[in-house]
């Protein structure tokens, strides 16, 4: 298994759940994850900025359902 070297994948509870699981590990540097995950790049990215995107407009909505309660009980 490939990890990034977030701190709760190299902590020894994880390892040792790993390794009694017959699981090779292999961690990565932190700097270079995006280099060798290549789902960060071509997936997660994407993915990202449609649901950013996606909770932009929301917010826009919300604020513009907010406005027009205020504005209608004056």
């Amino acid at each position: 298994m490939v990890l990034d070297s977030f701190c709760d994948h190299t902590v020894n509870s994880v390892k040792n759940k790993l390794v009694e699981k017959n699981t090779n590990i292999a961690i990565i540097p932190g700097s270079c994850t995006s280099k060798l995950q290549s789902l960060d790049n071509a997936v997660n990215k994407s993915f990202k900025s449609k649901v950013n995107l996606l909770l932009y407009y929301f917010l826009i909505y919300i604020l513009y359902i907010l406005y027009i309660n205020i504005y209608i009980n004056l």
